[in-house]
């Protein structure tokens, strides 16, 4: 029985000297292109869901950032007695009463995407509308490019 089995080490090269050296020195060829092929598959799946976190956290920032506005908005509106007419005016001197600027950091009128924040008056309550278009900074869309108007357009 032992005559059998170090005769199957032999063949399979396990018992020689010359096997164990070979399998020393290294992997071979498809071992490796196996471990390269799974690296890159787990790569690709953590760059999709880094994407998609990224465009979460944008339109994260674009409420915050909306919440902010209008903080400002209202802020304005009790020193000057009147809305703004555009969001600049929050940070940029606008006439009488204005006590500004309103917002801390003047890039807060740009959305995520580098794009000012889309702030118009309009009639009903509140009597303005300011959002956003998203990544593509183009009405309508889903996912990253959906628009972000808390009170409608």
């Amino acid at each position: 029985m032992e005559g059998f089995v170090a005769a199957t080490n032999e063949k399979n090269g396990q018992g020689s000297k010359k096997g164990r050296l070979r399998r020393a020195l290294g992997f071979s060829l498809i071992e490796l292109l196996v471990a390269i092929s799974i690296l890159g598959l787990l790569s690709a799946i953590a760059a999709i869901n880094l994407m998609k976190a990224r465009g979460k956290a944008a339109k994260a920032r674009v409420k915050s950032d909306i919440k902010e506005i209008e903080k400002a908005i209202f802020l304005f509106k009790g020193d000057t007695n009147r809305y703004p007419e555009a969001i600049e005016e929050l940070v940029q001197p606008s006439g009488e009463g204005w006590d500004g600027p309103y917002l801390q950091d003047a890039g807060m009128i740009n959305d995520p995407w580098g794009r000012p924040y889309i702030y118009a008056r309009v009639a009903g309550d509140p009597p303005y509308s300011i959002g956003s278009y998203g990544a593509d900074g183009a009405p309508g869309g889903t996912g990253e490019d959906e628009d972000i108007f808390p009170y409608g357009q």
